[in-house]
Protein backbone atom coordinates (compact mmCIF):
# COMPACT_ATOMS: atom_id res chain seq x y z
CA UNK A 1 0.00 0.00 0.00
CA UNK A 2 1.37 3.46 -0.84
CA UNK A 3 2.18 6.00 1.85
CA UNK A 4 -0.39 8.47 0.51
CA UNK A 5 -3.13 5.89 0.79
CA UNK A 6 -2.11 4.97 4.31
CA UNK A 7 -2.31 8.57 5.53
CA UNK A 8 -5.91 9.31 4.56
CA UNK A 9 -7.15 9.96 8.10
CA UNK A 10 -4.10 12.07 8.88
CA UNK A 11 -4.71 14.14 5.74
CA UNK A 12 -8.34 14.69 6.70
CA UNK A 13 -7.22 15.62 10.21
CA UNK A 14 -4.75 18.13 8.76
CA UNK A 15 -7.45 19.69 6.60
CA UNK A 16 -9.92 19.91 9.49
CA UNK A 17 -7.25 21.35 11.80
CA UNK A 18 -6.22 23.94 9.23
CA UNK A 19 -9.86 24.89 8.67
CA UNK A 20 -10.42 25.24 12.41
CA UNK A 21 -7.32 27.39 12.84
CA UNK A 22 -8.27 29.62 9.90
CA UNK A 23 -11.81 30.02 11.26
CA UNK A 24 -10.49 30.95 14.70
CA UNK A 25 -7.92 33.36 13.26
CA UNK A 26 -10.44 35.12 11.02
CA UNK A 27 -12.91 35.39 13.88
CA UNK A 28 -10.33 36.95 16.18
CA UNK A 29 -8.88 39.21 13.47
CA UNK A 30 -12.25 40.45 12.21
CA UNK A 31 -13.34 41.17 15.74
CA UNK A 32 -16.74 40.49 17.21
CA UNK A 33 -19.41 40.42 14.53
CA UNK A 34 -22.10 41.49 17.00
CA UNK A 35 -21.02 44.63 18.80
CA UNK A 36 -21.69 44.54 22.54
CA UNK A 37 -23.68 47.44 23.96
CA UNK A 38 -21.65 50.25 25.54
CA UNK A 39 -20.84 49.80 29.21
CA UNK A 40 -22.85 52.90 30.11
CA UNK A 41 -25.97 51.34 28.58
CA UNK A 42 -25.41 48.06 30.45
CA UNK A 43 -24.96 49.87 33.78
CA UNK A 44 -28.02 52.03 33.13
CA UNK A 45 -30.16 48.98 32.29
CA UNK A 46 -29.00 47.10 35.41
CA UNK A 47 -29.61 50.10 37.67
CA UNK A 48 -33.10 50.62 36.21
CA UNK A 49 -33.91 46.92 36.65
CA UNK A 50 -32.72 46.94 40.28
CA UNK A 51 -34.72 50.11 40.98
CA UNK A 52 -37.89 48.64 39.45
CA UNK A 53 -37.48 45.38 41.38
CA UNK A 54 -36.94 47.26 44.64
CA UNK A 55 -40.12 49.31 44.06
CA UNK A 56 -42.07 46.17 43.20
CA UNK A 57 -40.80 44.47 46.36
CA UNK A 58 -41.83 47.46 48.50
CA UNK A 59 -45.28 47.52 46.91
CA UNK A 60 -45.64 43.78 47.35
CA UNK A 61 -46.26 43.09 43.68
CA UNK A 62 -44.53 40.54 41.50
CA UNK A 63 -41.97 41.96 39.18
CA UNK A 64 -42.06 40.89 35.53
CA UNK A 65 -39.37 38.44 34.49
CA UNK A 66 -36.28 39.97 32.91
CA UNK A 67 -36.24 40.10 29.11
CA UNK A 68 -34.92 36.96 27.48
CA UNK A 69 -31.70 37.40 25.54
CA UNK A 70 -31.04 35.28 22.49
CA UNK A 71 -29.23 32.10 23.45
CA UNK A 72 -26.59 32.22 20.76
CA UNK A 73 -25.13 34.98 18.67
CA UNK A 74 -22.88 34.74 15.65
CA UNK A 75 -19.70 35.10 17.73
CA UNK A 76 -20.60 32.18 19.97
CA UNK A 77 -21.48 30.01 16.98
CA UNK A 78 -18.21 30.78 15.16
CA UNK A 79 -16.15 30.27 18.30
CA UNK A 80 -17.90 27.00 19.05
CA UNK A 81 -17.46 25.80 15.48
CA UNK A 82 -13.73 26.54 15.61
CA UNK A 83 -13.38 24.69 18.92
CA UNK A 84 -15.44 21.76 17.64
CA UNK A 85 -13.40 21.46 14.45
CA UNK A 86 -10.21 21.68 16.52
CA UNK A 87 -11.39 18.86 18.77
CA UNK A 88 -12.34 16.81 15.71
CA UNK A 89 -8.87 17.37 14.24
CA UNK A 90 -7.24 16.18 17.46
CA UNK A 91 -9.47 13.10 17.58
CA UNK A 92 -8.73 12.26 13.95
CA UNK A 93 -5.01 12.80 14.56
CA UNK A 94 -5.12 10.34 17.46
CA UNK A 95 -6.97 7.81 15.31
CA UNK A 96 -4.41 8.26 12.53
CA UNK A 97 -1.57 7.81 15.02
CA UNK A 98 -3.21 4.68 16.41
CA UNK A 99 -3.48 3.28 12.87
CA UNK A 100 0.27 3.92 12.43
CA UNK A 101 -0.20 6.52 9.74
CA UNK A 102 2.31 9.30 9.14
CA UNK A 103 3.60 10.56 12.47
CA UNK A 104 4.38 14.00 11.06
CA UNK A 105 0.91 14.46 9.61
CA UNK A 106 -0.73 13.20 12.79
CA UNK A 107 1.36 15.49 14.99
CA UNK A 108 0.77 18.50 12.74
CA UNK A 109 -2.98 17.87 12.75
CA UNK A 110 -3.00 17.57 16.54
CA UNK A 111 -1.05 20.82 16.89
CA UNK A 112 -3.41 22.64 14.51
CA UNK A 113 -6.43 21.33 16.38
CA UNK A 114 -5.07 22.24 19.80
CA UNK A 115 -4.10 25.71 18.58
CA UNK A 116 -7.58 26.32 17.17
CA UNK A 117 -9.55 25.27 20.23
CA UNK A 118 -8.89 28.29 22.40
CA UNK A 119 -7.08 30.58 19.92
CA UNK A 120 -5.28 32.76 22.46
CA UNK A 121 -4.40 29.90 24.77
CA UNK A 122 -3.15 27.81 21.86
CA UNK A 123 -1.12 30.71 20.52
CA UNK A 124 0.31 31.27 23.99
CA UNK A 125 1.29 27.60 24.26
CA UNK A 126 3.02 27.71 20.87
CA UNK A 127 4.91 30.89 21.80
CA UNK A 128 5.90 29.32 25.12
CA UNK A 129 7.13 26.18 23.35
CA UNK A 130 9.25 28.28 20.97
CA UNK A 131 10.61 30.27 23.93
CA UNK A 132 11.51 27.10 25.83
CA UNK A 133 13.16 25.60 22.73
CA UNK A 134 15.14 28.78 22.06
CA UNK A 135 16.19 29.06 25.70
CA UNK A 136 17.25 25.43 25.84
CA UNK A 137 19.23 25.78 22.63
CA UNK A 138 20.97 28.93 23.85
CA UNK A 139 21.80 27.39 27.23
CA UNK A 140 23.20 24.32 25.49
CA UNK A 141 25.43 26.54 23.33
CA UNK A 142 26.70 28.78 26.12
CA UNK A 143 27.74 25.92 28.35
CA UNK A 144 31.10 24.71 27.22
CA UNK A 145 33.09 21.83 28.56
CA UNK A 146 33.35 21.65 32.32
CA UNK A 147 36.45 23.33 33.77
CA UNK A 148 39.11 20.96 35.11
CA UNK A 149 39.16 20.42 38.85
Amino acid sequence: MSDARQSRIAAVALAVGALALMLAAVHKAAGPFVKPPPIEQVIQDKARSMYDRALDALRGTDSPPPPVRPKHDVDQIVSGAAAGLGALAVALALIAYARRESLRASAAAAILGVAAMPWQLGLGVIVAMFFIAATTASIGRTQGPAPPD
